[in-house]
């Protein structure tokens, strides 16, 4: 009886230890940018389908050693080899990262198929076939699964296809196995269940038995499935043979000519990288293979492709050095156990805002080694070697930090990306990442439970801190991977790792960070930034305050100009039809009913006055806070009460004489004397004073009852109408001629000097008239002192009262809000145009190519004449496309002389249509040869501006249309005969976004100021006018003179 026996292993062996152990197909991934990382390679490309079908392969290729014909039977067909094991470091000097052999096996967690292209330094290419679902057959042993591979000297299309073909008709051998079939006698007979499916593909290119081989009757029970699944894919496999031979060509282009492509299809995961609903599988994967992409030092171009679309710019980016110098409070230093078996921290402690005399103490007491896990006495853990550790923590609110606007920023989307992608302490080894730490589902450390447990004095998060843990595999040996790939065995030694860096954390905070410890060094620096924050809080409250009042105000503003109706108003003074009725008067009208529609008049006219003449003044404040719909519907408004005055007033004034006339005639031919009449007129002109003298009082008792911030108007108002107020001669005149009245009154009763009666009347009259014009125009006068005092004031000023913050800083806010608008708006146009010429420059980078490849191809006369005119526009087209982008402009504005005369006429010749058209004159007044030395990227769209605005401006004109451009006393000119500029108009019209055109965006005249102040010139408006008499508006280009960094 034999009593010696040897293990034998199954073919599912190769399924435990690779697709059962590996956690997923990121990681498998990962392990094979790993053996390219361990084979030296400069050059690592991945593909997650390649554009042929969808989802049809994962290719992974690199530029490393490769594989000889020794190496490939002798190290990649053996498990369990030493290996990499025994090696530290590769001939470049690189750690090697893949230790367990797991690498080739992990290719089974991505697909079943696997194409394996690899060639070493003088050696021919290998090539081999292999598919993974041979191995699920639990029937099988590894010794039953032949894995076929051929070597090629030289690879090109034909001797592709043929060795893939050759390595297909091996590989489908493997189904012949007994390990699919029943163990019966094999049968050749038609009602064989084998022989039937092989009947019903029996055109199909591979079979696994030959002509005349005995076909088994029935399969093994559970494989037939597996068999099918396995046949369909062998006959099917036909891959990518343009990109194969794509990637072959760049690997014999390398200098060693070495490298390996590893092609992986009949995938068991979705890897269409750009759908929306593989977004998480992309953010993982990004992740995962950062390393490749960001670790300083590592000398390994990497590209990553889905379907043929660069996702580089996916790949997340990492921690760089720089960030670790950007934090509210860092720790960094080393952990390492002592001879007394405590492991302590050594190391240094940085908080920015905190005195360094304050900071000496604790690193010297930190410097002398801080103890760690001394509560445990090392019933738990074994010692796995010193290590480094950097912790960085950024205060979570902006107003708490100590670091400027743009460097929180930045850090705070790193760390906050996308549901934490990259808070957390992450571990390295050998500088690469060590998954899953550091991930978002992963606390290894307990930042996150001990935060939640104590929220009011635990201080770190996940979202307000970062660091790493550095390891190395010298100084750390005895930490272990798992074969999973996922983290370390946690035993003694991970405990170790993990609970020295939880109790450093703790004790950082609790011995010298937080509020309840002796330092309490976090609270040096935010009690002054939260007593700032304090202050601003009470600002901005201030300021929404006196937003809201603005907005408030301009609303009052708008709703008072809709509530004006020009006929409305007209209609409710009956002014037509008082009009009518003077207009139509004979002279059969009595005294007393003359007197009466002139006082009518004079009351529609009072009123018309005190509507029309009350201008709307708002600030500039509201102004600009309004933007053009405000200040063009305010000089609308104004404009047409203006209007209504110029049309009523001159008609009323024209009636009114006429009824004085009227009055003067009925008067003189009266045969008695109509002294109640004579008493009625001097009672209204009475009546009259008196309302004036009453309007005054009651302007000043409403002036005065306002605060303080009114005093000043109520000062000048008295100023303004004090001589109004001494109306005593007005008074001694009225009481003369009661006197007179009532003398004349007596003589009629008792009939003394009759013959002198209508003399004295007749004065009477005529200084009664004059009175009444003396009254008038007091009122009148009173009324617009009234009105001018008014409209000085802010307005809805009484709703500020004692608000001195608004008075001093409400122009500045409100300006500076404007300007957030006006800014972010030209930023969008920047980012338009950035936009527009990054997308335009990506296609004619592919029309670059294509026009590359075609010349590789041999043409006729005929198409390389095309093709250089092609060749030719495109190089023209990207030239033009450069100088479009944003930046270009002020990366090339340097100076050179132009003859400024030639460059105007130029400039001239855009606008000759439309000046024809309009009958513009253009002169040009420069002498010949005048030379300057400017920027012609600024000068030339400076000077067509202004030339758009003269030609708006000058067709306003109602005379001769001239525009001018003159050259004297060194400076620039331009003028047109178009109307003058508003004095109201001239602050606003180099402010962004003002324009007088209705169509206009008002960004001209302001980007064009700025860009000549860059080469320091201006653009000025000239206060004094047109000299020359033309009539409109002179803008100069104010050139600076030689030795002032000048141009002449």
């Amino acid at each position: 009886m034999k009593i010696e026996y040897t293990f034998e292993t199954n073919a599912r062996t190769i399924e435990l230890l690779g697709r059962k152990q590996i956690r997923d197909g990121t990681t498998a991934i990962n392990e094979l940018l790993k053996n390219a990382h361990d084979a030296d390679s400069d050059y690592v490309e991945m593909h997650f389908g390649t554009g042929k079908t969808d989802n049809d392969a994962v290719i992974i290729a690199d530029h490393g050693y490769g594989m000889s014909h020794d190496e490939f039977l002798n190290k990649w067909l053996i498990l369990g080899t030493p290996g990499k094991s025994d090696i530290k470091e590769t001939k470049k000097g690189r750690p090697m990262l893949g230790a367990k052999g797991v690498g080739r096996l992990s290719v089974d967690a991505l697909g079943s198929e696997l194409l394996l292209i690899t060639k070493s330094k003088d050696s021919p290419w290998i090539i081999s076939y292999l598919n993974w679902n041979l191995f699920d057959n639990s029937n099988l042993f590894l010794k039953d699964i032949a894995v076929p591979f051929t070597e090629v000297e030289k690879l090109n299309i034909e001797t592709l296809v043929e060795s893939i073909k050759k390595l297909q008709e091996i590989q489908i051998r493997n189904l012949a196995a007994p390990g699919w079939y029943e163990r019966n006698e094999k049968s050749d007979t038609l009602t064989s269940e084998v022989n039937s499916f092989l009947l019903e593909h029996e055109n199909d290119t591979f079979q696994p038995f030959s002509k005349g081989e005995a076909i088994p009757d029935r399969f093994m029970k559970g494989q037939k499935n597996l068999f099918k699944q396995i046949y369909k894919e062998i006959n099917d496999f036909d891959p990518n043979y343009d990109l194969i031979l794509e990637l072959i060509q760049e690997i014999s282009e390398t200098k060693e000519a070495t490298g390996t492509i590893v092609y992986i299809s009949s995938l068991r995961s979705n890897w269409n990288l750009t759908s929306a609903e593989n977004k998480p599988i992309l953010a993982r994967l990004s992740r995962t293979v950062s390393w490749l992409f960001n670790t300083t030092g590592l000398d390994i171009e990497s590209e990553i492709y889905c379907n043929k679309k660069n996702l580089k710019s996916y790949i997340e980016k990492d921690f760089e050095e720089r960030h670790y110098e950007i934090y509210d409070i860092k720790f960094k230093g080393k952990i390492q156990m002592d001879k007394d078996d405590t492991a302590r921290f050594r190391g240094n402690l940085f908080i920015r805002g905190v005195p360094e005399e304050i900071l000496s103490p604790i690193n010297e007491r930190l410097a002398e080694g801080l103890p760690l896990m001394d509560q445990f006495g090392g019933r738990y853990y074994k010692d796995c070697g010193p290590f480094f550790i950097e912790v960085c923590y950024v205060e979570g609110d902006q107003w708490r930090s100590n670091l400027n606007p743009d460097e929180w920023t930045e850090i705070m989307e790193m760390i906050q990306i996308t549901g934490l992608q990259k808070g957390g302490i992450r571990l390295f080894w050998d500088n690469t990442r060590i998954l899953p730490y550091g991930e978002p589902e992963n606390d290894f450390l307990g930042i996150e439970a001990r935060r939640t447990r104590k929220a009011g004095r635990w201080l770190f998060s996940h979202r307000n801190t970062f660091g790493r843990i550095l390891l190395t595999r010298d100084s750390n040996s005895k930490l272990e991977e798992k074969t999973s790939r996922e983290g370390f065995v946690e035993d003694e030694y991970y405990n170790y790792l993990r609970g020295t860096c939880m109790d450093l954390l703790m004790k950082m905070a609790s011995q010298f960070l937080n509020r309840e410890n002796i330092y309490n060094l976090r609270s040096i620096y935010l009690e002054p930034l939260e007593e700032e924050h304090k202050k601003k809080t009470s600002l901005e409250g201030e300021r929404k305050k006196e937003r809201k009042l603005i907005r408030k105000h301009i609303n009052e503003l708008h709703e008072k100009m809709d509530k004006f109706d020009a006929n409305e108003f007209m209609d409710s003074l009956n002014y037509v039809e008082t009009l009518s009725k003077v207009e139509s008067l004979t002279d059969n009208f009595s005294p007393v009913e003359l007197d009466e529609l002139e006082n009518e008049l004079k009351s529609i006219k009072y009123q018309i006055v005190a509507e029309t003449k009350s201008y709307l003044r708002p600030s500039k404040t509201l102004l600009k806070a309004g933007g053009f719909k405000l200040r063009n519907k305010v000089e609308t408004y104004n404009l047409e009460r203006e209007s209504l005055y110029n049309h009523a007033i001159p008609r009323i004034d024209e009636n009114i004489d006429k009824l004085d006339l009227l009055l003067h005639k009925a008067l003189s031919s009266k045969l008695s004397l109509d002294v109640e009449f004579i008493q009625k007129r001097l009672e209204d002109s009475q009546n009259l004073l008196k309302r004036s003298k009453t309007l005054q009082r009651t302007f000043k008792t409403n002036i005065r009852s306002k605060t303080k911030i009114f005093e000043g108007a109520v000062a000048e108002s008295e100023n303004n109408v004090k001589h109004l107020l001494e109306s005593e001669s007005i008074d001694e005149r009225t009481k003369a001629l009661n006197a007179q009245i009532l003398d004349l009154k007596e003589r009629l009763l008792t009939g003394t000097d009759e013959d002198k009666i209508p003399e004295d009347l007749e004065k009477i009259i005529t200084e009664l008239e004059e009175l009444h014009k003396a009254v008038e125009s007091y009122c009148t006068e009173t009324l617009d002192k009234f009105n001018e005092t008014l409209h000085s004031l802010p307005v809805g000023g009484e709703d500020s009262l004692n608000n001195k913050f608004f008075e001093e800083n409400s122009d500045f806010f409100m300006e500076l809000a404007r300007n957030t608008d006006d800014y972010l708006e030209l930023a969008n146009i920047g980012l338009a145009s950035d936009v527009m010429t990054h997308e335009f420059a990506q296609y004619i980078s592919l029309i670059e190519e294509a026009i590359t490849a075609i010349k590789e191809f041999k043409l006729d006369e005929y198409g390389e004449h095309w093709i250089k005119v092609l060749d030719s526009g495109i190089k023209a087209v990207s030239m033009r496309l450069v100088a479009l982008e944003p930046m270009n402009k002020s990366r090339h504005s340097y100076k050179e002389p132009i003859d400024l005369k030639k460059v105007i006429n130029d400039i001239g010749t855009f606008f000759e249509g439309k000046r024809k058209k309009n009958r513009i004159s253009l002169e040009i007044l420069i002498p010949d040869d005048t030379i300057i030395t400017t920027s012609l990227s600024r000068f030339f769209p400076t000077v067509c501006n202004i030339l758009d605005n003269m030609f708006h401006w000058v067709l306003l004109s109602k005379k001769d249309k001239i525009i001018r451009i003159e050259y004297k006393d060194g400076d620039l000119f331009f003028t047109n005969s178009g109307p003058e500029i508003r004095p109201e108009t001239e602050e606003l019209l180099f402010t962004p976004f003002y324009s007088t055109k209705a169509e206009g965006r008002g960004l001209g005249l302001f980007l064009s100021r700025t860009s000549l102040r860059a080469i320091d010139w201006d653009l000025v408006l000239e206060k004094m006018g047109d000299p020359e008499g033309i009539g409109g508006p002179v803008f100069k280009i104010v050139i600076p003179k030689k030795g002032e960094g000048g141009s002449l």
